[in-house]
């Protein structure tokens, strides 16, 4: 399974591409060049949308959290490390089919690519599809999830009763690795300019 440029794993060959759904949920490993032919499918089935995207807070941006902090961790932020991090959460309402689709057409392969960026689009029902880090996507539907897992069905995408993720080979000594590139910081920059809002700030555990 092919993985997203800013991602990096200690056996990368050991992931396969599978997903399980628990309760209303799925969860899937996706091969880097399936996370967008997957986005679009659920694009397809509905008319109108919302663009989610949750992206670390800068340096800049975790300094406002520094009364939170105590001694040891405000030494460590001035120094420019940070131990306690935050993330933005942005949405981009009334989204049409066309809209979302320019949406990926123009960012996708940036922001698919981004090992820290979570995106995904989503309808009225709150139904959504999401590319998360290290090459998972996350399908919900509190009514119909069954819509969707024909989606990972239709692109060939084996379902597991368990799904080894990632997170299953990480260990003190080989951790994953994650890179976030200016350009994310520049999509998000010129959304922001085209309608897209800062909906909340929350700790990233």
């Amino acid at each position: 399974m092919k993985m997203i440029r800013g991602a990096k794993i200690p056996n990368p060959e050991v992931l396969k591409e599978e997903y399980e759904i628990k309760e209303t949920t799925i969860y899937a490993n996706v091969d880097a060049d399936k996370i967008e032919k997957i986005l679009k499918d659920f694009i397809t089935m509905n008319e109108e949308m919302f663009l989610v995207i949750e992206f670390p807070c800068n340096l800049n941006e975790e300094k406002k959290f520094i009364n939170e902090l105590n001694q040891e961790e405000k030494e460590w932020l001035e120094k420019g490390f940070v131990t306690k991090k935050h993330k933005n959460i942005y949405y981009k309402d009334n989204l049409t089919k066309k809209d979302a689709l320019d949406i990926i057409t123009s960012y996708g392969d940036i922001l698919i690519n981004d090992g820290y960026c979570y995106f995904g689009f989503g309808n009225r029902k709150f139904d959504e599809v999401s590319k998360t880090k290290y090459n998972m996507m996350i399908a919900y539907s509190k009514e119909n999830i069954s819509e969707y897992e024909n989606i990972f069905i239709k692109n060939n995408i084996k379902k597991v009763d368990v799904l080894h993720t990632a997170w299953d080979q990480f260990t003190k000594e080989k951790p994953g690795e994650c890179d976030i590139t200016s350009e994310a910081h520049n999509i998000i920059n010129k959304l922001l300019d085209d309608g897209m809002y800062l909906a909340a700030t929350i700790e990233d555990k």
